[in-house]
């Protein structure tokens, strides 16, 4: 009995020390699990805050060739449309766009628009072929009440490229609405970003404007221009 006993002893400890052993185990996997969520977490946030910075300067780099544009345009002291597209649509216009834009690989384009959306100066060419952009977003938008505009992204009517625009308009001193300046965006300037600085194959990021409309990603595929309402509580 006594030898019985003793075993069962043995085996109870025995029993015991293996259920300590892979409570520890279990112990030490989640709490390395929660580190490892935690890391992840800490990643992700980090990686999102540089890709806001990365936008903020990239826009705000862009809209500063808008504004020069309107200053320019200002200095002419124009007072009407037809004098607006005279003007505008010169060369010197045509040269000291793409100038400016000259280095900052974020711009595909730098145009000029009057105020019925037909293209009065561009620096694809000089002169600019005859298109009129009167019924796309980023020139209804940019008539709007209010500063800069933002549009969505759209193909190129020219070139076919996915682009967002920031636009200004133009009005006279009498408060004529003369055109409207803006820049093209390259949406696959910010993709290329997005996959360099991703966290993995299987991770992906997205710049969207503030009403949920799809600017740019890393993901191929995706239906750029779009607006995702179930972004804007996220």
């Amino acid at each position: 009995v006594s030898g019985s006993t003793s075993v069962r002893r043995t085996m109870v400890a025995c029993v015991l020390h293996i259920l300590l052993v892979w409570s520890m185990v279990f112990l030490i996997i989640e709490h390395n699990y929660e580190r490892a969520v935690e890391s992840w977490k800490t990643s992700a946030e980090n990686i999102a805050l540089t890709v806001a910075a990365h936008a903020t300067q990239t826009q705000g780099a862009a809209d500063l060739v808008v504004k020069s544009m309107v200053d320019w345009i200002a200095d002419e002291r124009i007072e009407t449309e037809q004098q607006f597209r005279q003007v505008t649509g010169e060369k010197r216009f045509f040269e000291a766009m793409r100038d400016r834009i000259l280095g900052q690989p974020q711009i595909g384009l730098a145009l000029i628009v009057a105020a019925n959306g037909d293209v009065v100066n561009t620096t694809r060419v000089w002169p600019p072929s005859p298109v009129n952009v009167g019924q796309r977003e980023s020139f209804r938008i940019a008539i709007e009440p209010g500063a800069m505009a933002l549009s969505g992204t759209a193909s190129g009517l020219i070139t076919g490229q996915p682009r967002f625009y920031i636009a200004r308009k133009i009005v006279s001193r009498s408060g004529e609405l003369l055109g409207v300046v803006g820049v093209g965006l390259e949406a696959n300037f910010f993709a290329a970003f997005y996959k360099r600085v991703a966290l993995g194959p299987d991770s992906s990021l997205a710049l969207f404007r503030n009403d949920g409309t799809l600017l740019a990603t890393s993901l191929p595929d995706q239906k750029l221009g779009v607006r995702f309402e179930g972004t804007l509580p996220q």
